[in-house]
């Protein structure tokens, strides 16, 4: 079980990689932990 990317969210999530860590910045998401949970490519 493998971890997801952070390429991998953002195309799992459709927004592209900048957006991602724009996001990131403000702290609303990560690429693997969300909301604290480690979410792996079999749980999405």
């Amino acid at each position: 079980m493998n971890l997801m990317t952070p390429i991998e969210t953002a195309e799992y999530l459709r927004v592209s990689v900048n957006t991602l860590y724009k996001w990131n910045s403000t702290g609303v998401l990560q690429p693997i932990k969300l909301g604290g949970i480690k979410y792996c490519k079999e749980d999405l």
